[in-house]
Formats: structure tokens, C-alpha cells, sequence
């Protein structure tokens, strides 16, 4: 769905799209859901206008639109998963702070975002699993490696690489989707260079088996 707004001070368009959900039998929990949805790309949206309200008047060209583009990964049968991305179509706004993606995963049957720890098995927790979790991600990377530019003084992953909640620390992010789960990596945390920061490494669903939660396996991209 998408909804737009005008910000007549700073004469400033807003484009929101975003992933609504439908079919669900609780209206209570359907809305929960969408406002979730909504929410998560609307907030970061909101946040950048009001930084723009810093910026001298004048430096926000006339008519700039900020936009959210919404693509669905996964709908159903257990969840619901999300990604946004954010853009400007006014150069000169790159200068404010400025999320350019984001993503999210609702448990349809309760309404709740999930963690990381929600969506993977608790074995991957242990360093044996993070072992094997990182041996998966690595075969499924660029030529065998979780990135083309592969320097010898990087680290190996660790348990809290993949569930802290520090955003200093936190390395992995989980996106499932129709084909397989998405892991997006900050690899720079662990020693690679800026150049493999954001990389995007999609496992199928067949080759997780036993590292995933039950909200995600076996087979979640059937039915719903």
C-alpha cells in the first residue's frame, strides 16, 4: 500500500509505501500487524523530516519527495517479513543522517516482531553451532568465502556476532523469504574491509536444516 504526505513548512513530499496483511480472522491482531507494517517504515521517514528541520531554510529544494519502497519477503503461513527501503530524490538531503534500508519479521499468530534469536535454532547459539552456521553462510557466499575480498587478519564468527542486541556488536540480520533466508552481514566487524559491509548471502531452506527456529522451519514459504 502506499500513502503520501506534504509537509508545507519545508515543502517536503513524503511516499510511503508499505506491506499490509489481509485474511487474518482476529481484526484485533490484523491491525496490530498493519500498524507494525506501517510503522516501521513511516517512523524512519518521519525521523529524517525532523532532522531536516535543522537545516537552514533554502537548502531543502523545492518539491524533494522522500520515499519508502516496500517489498514483501514472505507471507505466511507463520510470519510475515518486510523489507523497506528509503530514498531522496533532492542530493543535497544526503547530508542528514539517514537509514537507506531496513527490514522486519511478524509472527502472524501473535502479532510480535521477531528477533534473531526468535528465527534461529538455539544450537546456533553454541560455539559448535555458530560454526556450523558460519560454515553454511560461507559455502553459500561468492566463490566459497562470505566475501570476494577475503583479508587474512578477519575473525571468525561468534555466538554474540550473531545475537547481541548492541548494535556495535551485532553482525547478522535474518530476512526470510519465498526461496531461502537472506543474511545480511556488517562484515567489517569482523576484519573485512568497508567494501563487504551490507553483504547479502541467501541460504535455501533445504541447506538450514537444524539452524533454524520452528518459526521458520521446516518449509515456512508453504501455504499461508
Amino acid at each position: 500500500m502506499t500513502t503520501k504526505k506534504l509537509y508545507v513548512d519545508l515543502d517536503l513530499k513524503q511516499r510511503l509505501q508499505y506491506v499490509k496483511v489481509s485474511g487474518i480472522g482476529d481484526p484485533a491482531l490484523s491491525q496490530k500487524i498493519n500498524e507494525r507494517l506501517r510503522g516501521a517504515a513511516e517512523e524512519i521517514l518521519d525521523d529524517f523530516q525532523d532532522d531536516l528541520k535543522d537545516l537552514p531554510m533554502g537548502e531543502v529544494r523545492e518539491g524533494s519527495t522522500l520515499s519508502s519502497t516496500a517489498t514483501v519477503g514472505l507471507r505466511g503461513p507463520r510470519v510475515v517479513s518486510a523489507y523497506y527501503r528509503f530514498s531522496t530524490d533532492a542530493p543535497e538531503l544526503g547530508r542528514v543522517p539517514f537509514m537507506t534500508r531496513t527490514s522486519l519479521v511478524i509472527d502472524l499468530a501473535t502479532g510480535r516482531e521477531l528477533t534473531v534469536r526468535d528465527l534461529l535454532a538455539p544450537r546456533v547459539r553454541t560455539a559448535e553451532g555458530t560454526t556450523d552456521f558460519a560454515r553454511v553462510l560461507t559455502r553459500s557466499g561468492p566463490g566459497g568465502r562470505l566475501c570476494e575480498e577475503s583479508p587474512p587478519d578477519t575473525r571468525p564468527l561468534q555466538p554474540k556476532d550473531i545475537f547481541s542486541g548492541k548494535p556495535e556488536e551485532h553482525v547478522v540480520d535474518v530476512f526470510p523469504t519465498a526461496e531461502g533466508v537472506t543474511f545480511t552481514l556488517a562484515l567489517w566487524k569482523l576484519g573485512y574491509p568497508m567494501s563487504c559491509n551490507g553483504q547479502a548471502i541467501t541460504v535455501p531452506y533445504t541447506n538450514l536444516a537444524g539452524l533454524l527456529a520452528p518459526a521458520l522451519g521446516p518449509s515456512p514459504h508453504q501455504g499461508g
